[in-house]
């Protein structure tokens, strides 16, 4: 009887609604959690990769060329004549560079197959070249479109099923909040993923839209827990959509200093050649004689920097980007905390990083291309002291500090890496 009058009670019908409603919410979360489960990873890789897009051509003398200028990878391009056996003998020969080998190319972009005559050829490829000792990953895709995703992941399924010891890769198209990326990504984690943005055009310079896309694909990267590489401009080239042009000095510090400021643990220069199946590339860090232009030694500079700081940087995780001045657009503005309590000057990047120990980072970066910038750092009340990575060498240098207050010249489009002792 009691029972019966509680049904009939609206404190019955409230009761029933929540208790439907907690197990619709119980279901929904073991759906995810399953969900998330399912979603294919692959391998990690090891080291700060340097690559070129499109590499060096396929001769002794041209990787010795490519690793003299710093690079440690080379992409198998087919589309320049590339021959996946003989990437693989040069990278035995020239000590000190790996091979990634193009799944893209080769199998999937121009398929006219079944899938399953598509896969049988995948899986043969991957048992003829998974014991190669320099080769340490596959390239998957570049740019994928959501009618060929449900493709791309089933590919890396079976590279999965045969070879976890390598690493995959995919290139997204830049796109606001990286749509595509995203479902790829609820699918198939890949080792590294990467971006590519050219900024620098004959009538004008798109440098605030690149910040804007890259603090996407950091924010992307650290949602999916998956590290991120970026490319780099260093060629010429006719462009339907505004004419690129060579950048100087300054703007290839500027590239890569951001790239690093934001977190990146990759770089691809596109290009390095000036590749030969191209009509519309003019010239880049190498000329159509596969001779070195004005970039090589700049980008050979740069590359020294950045693998002296690669082994600090391939342990840290960044935590915040901001920006001194006015930001771009939804982009974040410094303010003072208890790291860094103030900092003189406009138009400087700063990226906050934490080491697997939770010791802290900073990264300074000057976004003018064309002149030094001093800049006064004052240290918050949690700092007791500061050291400054060396860049030629990788090691710590304690900085002497007045005050609390530390005073550093940032030459064009240069940045700096910070240890911060507390």
């Amino acid at each position: 009887m009691l029972i019966r009058r509680l049904k009939e009670t609206w404190v019955y019908r409230r009761c029933s609604i929540l208790i439907i409603f907690s197990l619709l919410i119980i279901v929904k979360n073991f759906t995810s959690v399953a969900l998330s489960e399912d979603i294919l990873k692959a391998s990690p890789f090891n080291y700060f990769v340097i690559g070129g897009w499109v590499g060096p051509h396929q001769t002794k003398e041209q990787y010795y060329l490519y690793k003299k200028a710093g690079f440690n990878t080379v992409l198998e391009y087919l589309w320049e004549g590339d021959d996946y056996t003989q990437t693989l003998v040069l990278v035995q020969k020239v000590e000190g560079l790996k091979a990634i080998l193009n799944i893209d190319q080769k199998f999937i972009r121009h398929n006219m197959e079944t899938e399953d005559v598509l896969f049988e050829k995948v899986k043969g490829f991957i048992m003829e070249v998974k014991d190669e000792k320099n080769q340490v990953g596959y390239f998957l895709y570049d740019e994928p479109e959501r009618h060929n995703i449900s493709l791309i992941v089933k590919t890396a399924e079976h590279i999965l099923q045969i070879d976890r010891r390598k690493f995959i890769w995919m290139n997204f198209y830049v796109e606001k909040d990286f749509s595509i990326a995203r479902t790829v990504l609820n699918k198939l984690i890949p080792s590294a993923i990467s971006m590519d943005f050219y900024p620098f055009e004959v009538s004008k310079n798109r440098m605030n839209e690149y910040y804007c896309y890259i603090d996407w694909f950091r924010t992307l990267s650290l949602e999916y827990d998956v590290p991120f590489w970026t490319f780099v401009q260093s060629a010429e080239w006719f462009d339907r959509i505004g004419d690129k042009r060579l950048p100087n000095s300054g703007e290839l510090r500027l590239l890569v200093y951001t790239n690093l400021a934001y977190g990146a643990k990759g770089l691809w220069y596109y290009t390095y050649v000036s590749p030969r199946h191209s009509k519309s590339i003019k010239t880049a860090i190498l000329d159509k004689n596969d001779k070195p232009t004005k970039l090589y030694e700049i980008v050979k500079n740069l590359n020294r920097e950045v693998s002296a700081l690669a082994p600090i940087l391939m342990k840290l995780k960044s935590m915040e980007v901001v920006h001194t001045g006015i930001p771009p657009k939804g982009l974040s503005k410094f303010k003072p905390n208890n790291l860094i309590s103030g900092i003189s000057g406009d138009n400087i990047i700063i990226g906050y990083f934490q080491s697997g120990n939770g010791s802290k980072y900073i990264m300074l970066v000057n976004k003018l291309t064309n002149n030094y910038k001093n800049v006064t750092l004052e240290l918050g009340q949690d700092v007791k002291s500061l050291l400054l990575i060396d860049k030629q060498t990788g090691e710590e240098c304690k900085v002497n500090l007045m005050n609390k207050k530390y005073e550093i010249c940032l030459q064009a489009g240069d940045g700096m890496l910070f240890k911060i002792l507390q």
